[in-house]
């Protein structure tokens, strides 16, 4: 989900840009450059990711209030090829998209912490919380963390995009807006199923693509 530049006040244009800049130099600072460069089938993965967000992004819906709605993705990118990687692949995608006029230059400081930084934090978060259980069983970094990870990153972005909304100047909330919150689920239980079958067709025929996934952990018993 994405917004247009019109919505936005000064502070939030500016604001949301020195936090994006913060948070690609700590991604930047954990990217491990050097692994990349050692590990040619990871660099393959990190294209692949930016290749398959472009994609994902280019098909979405424009509403009249300045709101872009499409699925993200970046909940299976996150476990794929690890957090850095994730927040520096988004990164490259939002900008050419914003390069090539799909998206506002002014809101590229929302629109990256918004589609990248809140699904790549929450994910990593959520995967770092299941795994201090210690559980053996491969379902549950399938379900629990692949399936139930992405709902719980998807339902962070609707609450970031409301809060974003909410101290816009170019948009104001009707009475009733509380009467569209059942509809929530048609939002984030796709994106839940698509990221969660991404990582579980992933993790089962290639788990060795997969960095989040502890192989001796799981499949040696």
């Amino acid at each position: 989900m994405s917004f247009a530049g019109f919505l936005l006040t000064d502070l939030q244009v500016f604001g949301s840009l020195v936090l994006l800049g913060a948070v690609l130099l700590v991604a930047w600072l954990f990217l491990d450059i050097s692994a990349i460069l050692a590990d040619s089938g990871l660099q393959h993965r990190f294209g692949a990711s930016i290749f398959c967000l472009s994609l994902l992004w280019l098909i979405h819906r424009d509403f009249p209030i300045g709101v872009s709605l499409h699925f993200l993705g970046m909940s299976a990118v996150t476990l794929v090829i690890g957090w850095p990687r994730a927040i520096m692949s988004g990164f490259v995608v939002l900008a050419l998209l914003t390069l090539f006029q799909q998206a506002d230059w002014v809101s590229f400081g929302v629109n990256g912490l918004v589609m990248i930084v809140v699904p790549v934090v929450a994910m990593q978060l959520f995967y770092q919380w299941i795994e201090h259980f210690q559980s053996r069983n491969i379902f549950t970094y399938i379900f629990g963390i692949g399936f139930v990870g992405s709902l719980f990153s998807a339902l962070l972005v609707i609450v970031a995009v409301i809060i974003v909304l909410w101290g816009s100047d170019g948009f104001e909330f009707p009475a009733n807006w509380p009467d569209y919150l059942p509809y929530t689920p048609l939002i984030v239980m796709p994106e839940a199923v698509i990221n969660g079958m991404v990582v579980s067709a992933v993790t089962v025929f290639k788990p060795d693509w997969v960095i989040t996934f502890n192989q001796q952990k799981y499949l040696n018993r």
